[in-house]
């Protein structure tokens, strides 16, 4: 079927994430990263020349991301784009969809960038996809802004994103299995694109 499978970590009672960018809570310990993310750009089906691990975790009330963007030459992250929901497509990007509904056509599109700039759209069924190549397709609308923080740092190994999306922003059904999600990292100084 070509799904893959990302498993969120339930948080303990009275564990908490500080949301600081630094992945040092047992829970990023327990959680199994999702990666082997294949290259889109500029060669299709390849190996990404930088690695990226996304991990879930959640409680009652929020679902955690923490992600890692590995990088080899940190020193050359672009990240000069800072004003809220604006494309950063001129910048190294991290590109997260959730279809919360598990229809396939609809959904919420999510956007980070070394310098912690976020942006965030509303997916529904129609034309085109945001990123340019995660699996929802649907008319964007730019204007909704989801409830959601997060908090970025750049690091000798790359750049890590914790992020915090409280459920009370998406809407869900209680009655699907499980929820769609893709991934996608642009390296921009190597025009390389990658998808999870």
């Amino acid at each position: 079927s070509g799904r893959r499978t990302v498993v969120a970590q339930r948080l303990a009672d009275g564990e908490m994430i500080t949301l600081d960018g630094v992945m040092d809570e047992p829970v990023w310990k327990r959680t199994v990263p999702a990666g082997d993310f294949i290259m889109q750009d500029p060669t299709l089906g390849g190996t990404p020349t930088e690695a990226t691990e996304v991990r879930f975790a959640f409680n009652n009330d929020h679902l955690y991301m923490g992600v890692v963007c590995h990088d080899s030459e940190p020193d050359k992250l672009l990240g000069n784009t800072r004003k809220r929901d604006e494309f950063l497509s001129a910048d190294d990007r991290f590109m997260w969809t959730i279809d919360s509904f598990l229809d396939g056509r609809s959904g919420y599109f999510f956007e980070v960038n070394p310098a912690g700039a976020m942006g965030d759209a509303l997916i529904s069924p129609g034309d085109s996809n945001p990123g340019g190549g995660g699996t929802l397709g649907g008319g964007i609308n730019k204007s909704w802004d989801g409830i959601w923080t997060a908090r970025v740092v750049q690091t000798g190994i790359g750049w890590v994103a914790e992020i915090e999306i409280p459920f009370r922003t998406l809407s869900f059904s209680p009655d699907v299995p499980a929820w769609g999600v893709n991934f996608q990292r642009t390296v921009r100084r190597k025009s390389e694109e990658s998808l999870w």
